[in-house]
């Protein structure tokens, strides 16, 4: 097979084989990136009705989408028919070569265990038995991730007929008693494998063994196994308790859920070895659950507390030092909500019509997000779990909702210059798919403010929801008498819509057109106008027209806003982003949105702007708790687990930041932030900047600059160069949130390549370049950075300093705690590079004691800091920065 091509795959060279198939590291040749293929038995191809089995248990583990389950790319087959399946290819090894060196200890066996679990639980909760756990089928990726490998396989080789009798799922040392002895199985196999699995990593051998496949089968059925706490004197006993249970002969008798297993792992992860006590877990008899002396939630809290004190306890007590409470929108109790999903309705009509309809379905939902006793899912997530066109039932669980409502809208043609329109829609209960509520409205467009109003009462009477008066109000308002306005103001939410959610700059413009005319039309409607600056401001963020009209355009819409509606939280949220994003007044921002918080309760993207915000007053518990709110309420969205991946990057919690950055990128490969943020994670957790490029290079030509950079960490600066002759335009982004000139950039590889003279020609250049760039923005920060940088590289150390501490003024991290922090690093740097050793010392310890974009491990490879790195005070300042200080997680 080597050199081989399948599809558009290359095959490389062989990883390993069994009797499932045999696993190939090969090129994707489309996308530019390694995969792993299998190579199914050829029986299976043979027989239709197999390969027909093999296609639907493929289908249901490519929907499974878990940071510890393997993702399935795609199923195929090669010119003769032979099965393959093309897997993400992982760096590090299978648990069966780790266990080949010798046992685990508690801890090791414990986080990998609860990383199993985790993985198991989701598959469970989607009716999915791996039928097949054991350590040949479990990674360990060099960044700390454990991967589930193989669901579904073992099922279809015993419906295939591909094993022995008695021994159909499963491989005969992990399988369950009710697998070896051919019978039904179910979640609690997986879980006895588990078992077997933690026993093995604990002991270094299987509980059950013999020389015969009879020996063994008879021992899982008949003997009991020596106790894994005889192996190690030591052992936790609830670890010891808790994989006894796992074995229990009787299904009934073994641990609930896999969840459950999770939760005691972890907490015996976090208090670390020989100091856990013993804990008893639920376990399922047939008379339904039965609790031990400690309930599930007090297993949770535990592991909460422990995980808070063992690793968040230095952020938590800096903000409740400051007095920081929780924003009211995010107090516990809200999960309790009754919460609904608006899918998006299908539109009977021209593609002109489906804007309409797009626009109609977000008006709906904003409506419904103003009850506070009600919890709706953001609409982009309900559009994209309703494009996949699963079951009610299976949206429900993807999107965590009891209820859905959906529905079509038919539109008819104009007659007397009045347009007909006919909305059906329907209100679903998702576990048992019934249908609570349906209509039928056929009414003149003119009605369709009356109609969306009425469908959103009636649904939520039927949700048995009660609406406050206010509340009624707000839903029976007509906010334009104007039907041609209202027409465009939903084009324009449409728009609206795709641009907040993939920044494509062509949507905001289009969505810009129609809320002008809206806005032309009906000159009194506020909601236009806040929509309109909200949209117009963020074009002004992404660098699109930063002209002084465009600017006085957007403070009058806002204005507009105010004026017509000051009670509107729409219009206070507008107004807190035109702060956040031209004036960078984060303090007043938050002000405003604090005045309507409990009004914007059920909005995803309040939710997600409240994280941004807190996060760049430095108020990173507040921040990673509203992301998580964001997370509930837009669960499909790849951009807050984007923005939580940055976040633990800044805090330097680097598995975080992986686990968060891989949830994005599942939802959108190509989202080129949670690239960097992962390979942020990974150089940071492995100290491999080779790795990290590998991770950029996912996605052809993004992030060049990045890749630059990593080069130069991994000692390559004439790759870095070449990066860097294919950036268009003259700034480069360090990766620091600072742009500065690609001159400088070049001055910086070349120094490091060897060719002082062409480097300090580019420093020159750089040089005169910033300068003029300061007579134009003298209170520029990153032009101060910059020049700091740029005196440094020519030797003109008091200039160096004076412009790389300025920039550290203008911009201080108490200021704002993103940017901030990069101007410290960048004052760092600059006295690396001058060889003032107690200084630059003094500058990485100061930044290190802070969260922040950059860690041990590339302060340690930078070549800026190679005349200070051998001074003692360096190695002090980066061991003083070993132990992280992360956030809490806000989840609990």
């Amino acid at each position: 097979m080597i050199g081989r091509e399948v599809s558009h795959y290359r095959v490389v060279r062989k990883l390993g084989g069994g009797g499932m198939g045999v696993v190939y590291e090969a090129e994707d040749r489309r996308l530019k990136r390694k995969v792993a293929l299998k190579f199914l038995p050829p029986e299976w191809s043979r027989d239709d009705a197999a390969k027909q089995r093999f296609l639907r248990e493929a289908r249901a583990a490519s929907a499974l989408d878990h940071p510890n389950i393997c993702t399935l790319h795609d199923i195929g087959e090669t010119a003769d028919g032979q099965l393959f399946l093309a897997m993400a290819y992982y760096r590090g090894e299978t648990l069966k070569q780790r266990l080949a060196r010798g046992m685990l200890s508690e801890r090791e066996a414990a986080a990998i265990g609860a990383q199993i679990a985790e993985g198991l639980a989701a598959a469970h909760e989607r009716g999915i038995v791996h039928r097949d756990i054991k350590p040949a089928n479990v990674i360990l990726t060099d960044s700390g991730l454990v991967k589930i490998v193989d669901f579904g396989l073992a099922k279809l080789a015993g419906e295939a007929g591909l094993t022995r009798t008695g021994s159909s799922l499963g491989t005969p040392a992990y399988m369950s008693p009710e697998q070896a002895k051919g019978g039904e199985s179910d979640h609690r196999s997986d879980l006895w494998s588990l078992g077997v699995v933690l026993y093995e990593m604990l002991a270094g051998r299987p509980p059950f063994a013999g020389e015969k496949l009879a020996a063994v089968i008879h021992a899982i059925v008949s003997a009991d196994p020596r106790p894994v706490a005889s192996f190690r004197g030591d052992l936790d006993p609830g670890l010891g308790s808790l994989v006894g249970r796992s074995l229990a002969k009787d299904p009934a008798d073994r641990p609930a859920s896999a969840s459950e297993v999770a939760v005691a792992l972890r907490r015996i992860e976090a208090a670390g070895d020989g100091s856990a006590e013993t804990l008893e877990l639920e376990t399922a008899g047939a008379g339904g659950r039965r609790r031990g002396p400690r309930s599930a939630w007090m297993v949770a809290a535990t592991a909460l507390v422990l995980a808070a004190v063992a690793s968040g306890w230095y952020w938590w007590l800096q903000s409740h030092e400051r007095g920081i409470e929780p924003a009211a929108a995010l107090q516990p109790g809200r999960a309790e909500r009754t919460m609904i999903a608006v899918l998006p309705f299908d539109s009977l009509g021209t593609a002109a019509d489906e804007a309409l309809t797009v626009g109609l379905t977000v008006e709906i939902t904003s409506r419904l997000s103003a009850v506070e006793n009600l919890g709706v899912v953001a609409y982009s997530s309900a559009a994209r779990s309703a494009q996949a066109r699963r079951s009610f039932s299976e949206v429900g669980e993807e999107l965590g909702v009891e209820h859905l409502l959906l529905g079509t809208v038919q539109w008819g043609g104009e007659q007397g210059g009045r347009r007909r329109v006919r909305i059906t829609p329907r209100l679903v209960r998702t576990h048992d798919e019934m249908q609570l509520w349906a209509e039928v409205y056929d009414e003149e467009f003119d009605d369709i403010l009356r109609v969306q109003s009425d469908i959103a009462a009636r649904a939520i009477e039927r949700l048995a929801v009660e609406l406050t008066p206010p509340e009624r109000r707000d839903l029976e308002a007509r906010p334009t008498d104007r039907p041609e306005a209202y027409r465009a103001y939903l084009v324009g939410l449409r728009h609206r819509e795709v641009f907040n959610n993939s920044i494509p700059v062509d949507e905001g413009e289009r969505a810009t057109e129609q809320l002008e005319r809206a806005v032309a039309l009906d000159p009194s409607f506020a909601e236009a106008w806040a929509a309109l600056s909200d949209v117009r401001s963020l074009l002004y963020l992404l660098g699109r027209d930063r002209s002084r009209d465009n600017l006085e355009r957007i403070r009058a819409a806002v204005e507009n806003a105010l004026r017509l509606a000051p009670g509107l939280p729409e219009v206070h949220l507008a107004q807190a982003r035109v702060l956040y994003r031209i004036d960078r007044d984060y303090a007043r921002a938050l002000e405003v949105l604090r005045r309507v918080e409990s009004a914007l309760a059920n909005r995803a993207d309040a939710a997600f702007f409240f994280g941004t915000v807190l996060r760049r007053q430095g108020r990173w518990q507040e921040s990673v708790a509203a992301y998580r709110e964001a997370m509930r309420l837009d669960p499909r969205s790849d951009q807050v687990p984007t923005q939580l991946a940055l976040s633990y990057v800044y805090l330097r919690d680097y598995p975080r930041a992986l686990e968060e950055a891989e949830r994005a990128l599942a939802l959108a490969p190509d989202n080129s932030n949670a690239l960097l943020a992962k390979a942020q994670a990974v150089f940071h957790l492995s100290g491999d900047a080779g790795r990290a490029r590998e991770v950029l290079e996912q996605v052809p030509g993004s992030r060049l600059a990045q890749l630059a950079r990593y080069a130069l960490l991994s000692g390559e600066p004439r790759l870095a160069l070449a990066y860097l002759e294919r950036i268009e335009g003259d700034l480069f982004d360090d990766g620091f949130n600072v742009w500065y000139p690609v001159e400088l950039a070049r001055a910086r590889f070349l120094e490091a390549a060897g060719e002082a003279e062409a480097a300090r020609d580019s420093y020159r250049s750089a040089a005169a370049e910033l300068e003029k760039h300061l007579a134009e923005r003298p209170e520029d920060p990153a032009v101060h950075s910059a020049l700091g940088l740029a005196y440094a590289g020519l030797g003109r150390r008091a200039q160096a300093v004076r412009h790389a501490t300025r920039a550290t003024e203008l911009l201080p991290t108490s200021k704002d705690a993103v940017l901030g922090p990069a101007h410290e690093f960048l004052l760092a740097r600059t006295l690396g590079r001058l060889g003032d050793a107690d200084a630059a010392c003094a500058a990485v310890a100061r930044m290190l004691s802070l969260p922040g974009p950059a860690g041990a491990a590339w302060l340690e490879r930078d070549p800026a800091f190679d005349r200070v790195r051998a001074a003692p005070c360096f190695g002090d300042a980066l061991a003083a920065a070993a132990a992280p200080r992360v956030a809490p997680t806000g989840e609990a």
